[in-house]
């Protein structure tokens, strides 16, 4: 309300300028200025710094009329650059914190950002996969632009409970949506409020407490894993298997370099070479073709570990394997698809 009565005191001098400037003028010897919109133009070109000199004052009046123009051409010309540059300023802002969204698709949502979630996200890149990340946290924006870049990472700064804001990540045609928070009950009341918004998710999480994992399954969770129980396995593994430990460690971690050592998964299509093959087959040709060892077959909902050797591989089967970063490259270009469940 207040900054309308301010345009509306502004608009009145002005319009009471102009006619002040029409008086002052009209009858003066080799005046210019003769009607309302004489005065008009003139105001116009001054205030905008053009100076056509086509209308100027003759008169005293007229003169200072003009100054005051000239003046306020001043103010103007700093208002209209100090806006566009809050304008500008406002336009980088919300685009490096994600305001305009993301066309990615079939791509990785990580809400919740932290250490243990940025050691996640460097493995996810190092394959090649999209990723978009929800935070609460302004400066973890700046430290992923900085880490990452924009090509491979999405980065969205919003409050987690902003549940319309998350299509910004489109987070409907994600391919998984990890969520990563500090607190385990904190984290269930979330899915449950995330799933009643986007109800076909396939959600991972990331446990505190084991016990938990039970309950978040019944939620709706496709996977929920402890960290406690998994860095207990590999440091019991360290203490009596030492090489073990270290090379599943290894593979765990993403092939970063082409000796680098990885375990991958990869779906079978009809065009596959293995389709309707025996798994024996598959088996001894990866091994020969490819210097990889192929160590199971995800089929019909279940991951079968070295399994008998009659079973038939079929379309939207996925191949478990040992392989090294170059080798990695070969599967994939001989599948024909990207590495992972997508």
């Amino acid at each position: 309300m207040k900054k309308i009565k301010i345009s509306l005191i502004c608009v009145l001098i002005y319009v009471g300028l102009l006619y002040a400037l029409v008086f002052s003028e009209r009858n003066a010897e080799g005046a210019s200025i003769q009607h309302v919109f004489d005065a008009f133009w003139y105001s116009l070109v001054t205030l905008s710094t053009v100076g056509y000199g086509d209308y100027y004052p003759v008169t005293v009046i007229g003169k200072l009329v003009g100054l005051l123009f000239v003046f306020s051409s001043l103010g103007v010309l700093g208002y209209l650059i100090s806006q566009l540059t809050v304008k500008l300023t406002q336009y980088m802002e919300d685009k490096k914190n994600g305001l305009f969204g993301t066309k990615l698709e079939n791509h990785i949502v990580l809400i919740g950002y932290n250490k243990f979630s940025d050691n996640i996200l460097k493995q996810i890149v190092t394959t090649g996969i999209k990723v978009a990340i929800v935070t609460n946290n302004k400066d973890d924006v700046d430290a992923i632009s900085k880490l990452y870049g924009s090509d491979s990472v999405f980065t969205l700064l919003t409050e987690y409970n902003n549940f319309d804001i998350l299509e910004k990540v489109n987070i409907s045609k994600a391919a998984k949506v990890f969520i990563n928070f500090d607190n385990d009950t904190e984290m269930l009341v979330y899915i449950l409020d995330l799933k009643n918004h986007f109800d076909n998710l396939q959600i991972i999480v990331s446990l505190n407490n084991t016990n938990f994992q039970n309950t978040f399954q019944s939620a709706g969770v496709l996977y929920a894993v402890s960290r406690e129980e998994i860095a207990a396995k590999l440091v019991a593994s360290y203490i009596f298997e030492p090489e073990v430990a270290s090379f599943t460690e290894d593979l765990m971690a993403s092939a970063e370099k082409e000796d680098d050592f990885d375990m991958i998964e990869l779906r079978v299509t009809r065009d596959n070479p293995y389709f309707e093959k025996k798994y024996e087959y598959a088996f001894s040709n990866i091994r020969s073709d490819y210097s990889s060892v192929l160590l199971g077959i995800y089929k019909d909902g279940k991951l079968h570990k070295n399994p008998t050797t009659e079973i038939v591989i079929a379309e939207n089967d996925y191949l478990v394997m040992m392989t090294d970063g170059d080798h990695s490259m070969k599967l994939k270009a001989a599948f024909g698809v990207e590495e992972g469940r997508f």
